[in-house]
């Protein structure tokens, strides 16, 4: 694992597996989402306060599967 602090530092890198893990806040995720093919959102059930969301994203990434149900969450993969 490694962590990084810019879009410029992930370009830099020579990864041997092509696949990296974003773990937000929503600047994060807005940063990069030009550069998902897939991701992985989980849907909590329920509702709650909050002041921070995801950007919008099903434009880009429209097939969404359900892939695993928990007691208290859904996990959904977005393609």
């Amino acid at each position: 694992m490694q962590v990084i602090h810019s879009v410029e530092e992930l370009e830099q890198l020579e990864l041997m597996d092509p696949e990296v893990m974003v773990i937000g806040g929503a600047e994060i995720f807005s940063l990069m989402m030009p550069f998902m093919s897939r991701m992985w959102v989980s849907k909590v059930k329920g509702e709650y306060p909050a002041d921070t969301f995801l950007p919008p994203f099903e434009d880009k990434l429209s097939h969404a599967s359900l892939k695993e149900r928990f007691e208290g969450f859904d996990l959904y993969l977005y393609e």
